[in-house]
């Protein structure tokens, strides 16, 4: 649970009631979306990241992402702004936190990770 927020009783609830409490380096669904189109007006550039490992692309992935498994990710690629992404935020999150430690800006992550997006697509 997150802070004084009803229980979770859906898979997607986790995003929504712990929206408040986003850092300024998380992305929501709404906010990726409008990203990816501002992207394809070429108003932005960024990469999208999928984090996942190679078995969980079967399930589908967000269209314009590039797919580097967290088990062979190599920071060293990482040139601009970068959002990543996994299945429900939680590695994105984790390598997030690890890339700043090192050093490293300009890389934000889905906070709904896969989840999140197909679940919005319904």
């Amino acid at each position: 649970m997150c802070g004084d927020s009803l229980p979770i009783v859906d898979l997607h609830d986790h995003v929504s009631l712990c929206a408040n409490g986003l850092s300024r380096d998380a992305v929501t669904r709404v906010q990726l979306i409008e990203l990816l189109h501002a992207r394809e007006r070429g108003e932005t550039n960024f990469t999208l990241i999928d984090i996942r490992e190679e078995y969980e692309l079967f399930h589908g992935y967000i269209p314009g992402a590039i797919n580097s498994p967290l088990s062979a990710f190599e920071p060293g690629a990482l040139t601009g702004e970068v959002i990543l992404y996994c299945q429900a935020g939680i590695r994105s999150r984790f390598l997030l936190d690890e890339l700043a430690a090192q050093g490293f800006s300009g890389v934000k992550h889905y906070a709904g990770g896969y989840i999140d997006w197909v679940g919005g697509a319904q």
